[in-house]
């Protein structure tokens, strides 16, 4: 298995910790799968009031985004944000507030995952990036949306067109976490939140839960706008540019993009 999940509950709060050793904590499949499994698990424990989400501070990274040597090399551009999604929409879904420990840099899906939690405190040594731009990929259309819904238009924008990382206290004022905390600080301060949290009412929390992912969640796109969007993965995923986008990061060099 690339990468493992661990899990641990105490004092009403169940703690996910995931790594992926050599490869920046990046996201495999089955990564992925036990993720679900594990907030499956704390749903059905009636002990568990929140959810601590966490990974390994691998090489200074929170998660590098997927981990692309996972999936097949004839892998089409949506089967890893197929692979993310459900996850992502379980972990909207679960009855229990989630907090994200963000201590490292962030990459891609990994940003998307903090994002999808409830609450998120992160470290000063933090950062957060959309690289797909300087890849020469589309974004998948359901992540796009999530990020115009929390972040608004322009800031969503930015991450999105220039794919550089932000630090910590710009996520903060884009509204992408809602703590920063120094380094040594931020398992204490996330713990601390957690705490908070795990002292109220189970019912009220689970409630309040749906309800705000009702109004986050109330514009879908449709079918044929989905499809729309897979035509325009799929196109920026053939190209040319792709192919020297990753051509480049394997040589450590800068891409010349031709537009094709």
């Amino acid at each position: 298995m690339a990468g493992s999940v661990s899990t641990e509950t105490e004092n009403n709060i169940c703690t996910v910790e995931f790594e992926n050793p050599g490869k920046r904590n990046a996201l495999s499949p089955s990564m992925l799968d036990a993720l679900q499994t594990a907030l499956d698990d704390a749903e059905a424990d009636n002990d568990v009031r929140v959810v601590v989400i966490r990974s390994s501070l691998e090489e200074g990274n929170f998660c590098a985004g997927f981990d692309l040597s996972a999936f097949d090399d004839d892998a089409g551009a949506d089967e890893s944000a197929a692979a993310f999604d459900g996850f992502a929409r379980r972990l909207r879904s679960v009855n229990i507030p989630v907090v994200a420990m963000i201590d490292g840099i962030t990459w891609g899906g990994g940003v998307e995952l903090a994002a999808t939690c409830d609450l998120q405190v992160a470290s000063t040594d933090a950062g957060f990036g959309l690289p797909p731009a300087k890849l020469g990929i589309v974004y998948p259309a359901r992540g796009i949306q999530r990020y115009l819904h929390l972040l608004g238009p322009a800031d969503a924008s930015e991450l999105l067109y220039t794919g550089d990382p932000v630090d910590a206290e710009r996520a903060r004022e884009m509204g992408l976490v809602n703590d920063v905390v120094p380094s040594d600080e931020v398992e204490a301060r996330t713990y601390e939140l957690a705490e908070s949290v795990a002292e109220n009412a189970p019912l009220a929390l689970a409630g309040m839960k749906r309800t705000i992912r009702a109004f986050l969640d109330k514009t879908a796109l449709t079918p044929a706008e989905r499809e729309w969007a897979a035509d325009l993965r799929q196109t920026a995923y053939e190209s040319y540019d792709h192919v020297e986008a990753m051509a480049a990061f394997e040589e450590g060099r800068d891409p010349e993009f031709e537009g094709h």
